[in-house]
């Protein structure tokens, strides 16, 4: 594994993109060399885009504690907004990596690192793509 660097054929890349919700401490979207969003990431998005019935759901459960309740969608409605929250925000993270690839030209090590990054997280929106294909974000 070539740790710190993303390459194409790295497969310990992985990339962060924070996240800040008003009223919520920031966190981390975590792509990895797969194109999969981490689970921690949708853990606490599920949470953060609960409606107050499904959040009252949530805090019946009997087995479980903490986010690992969360590992699994709330409802359909909520793990669309998840994931259409996550998309998007994606989405605008390639598009800086993609604009600054192509604006660096007088760097080839930032202008493959922005290119590489580009790639893997336009690799995961098609991920999510795949498995919500009428997904809007």
């Amino acid at each position: 594994c070539d740790y710190g660097f993303l390459t194409e054929d790295n497969p310990c890349n992985k990339e962060s993109i924070q996240v800040r919700l008003i009223g919520s401490e920031p966190f981390s979207i975590n792509v990895l060399a797969d194109g999969s969003v981490d689970a921690g990431s949708k853990s606490i998005l599920r949470y953060k885009l609960a409606t107050e019935s499904e959040l009252e759901a949530f805090s019946s459960f009997d087995e479980g504690n903490g986010l690992g309740l969360l590992s699994k969608p709330l409802s359909e409605r909520n793990e669309l907004d998840v994931q259409s929250f996550i998309a998007s925000t994606i989405d605008e993270a390639r598009y800086d990596a993609h604009e600054g690839a192509s604006a660096v030209t007088d760097n080839s090590l930032i202008s493959l690192y922005l290119g590489e990054r580009s790639k893997l997280l336009q690799l995961a929106i098609d991920r999510i793509k795949m498995q919500f294909p009428d997904l809007e974000y």
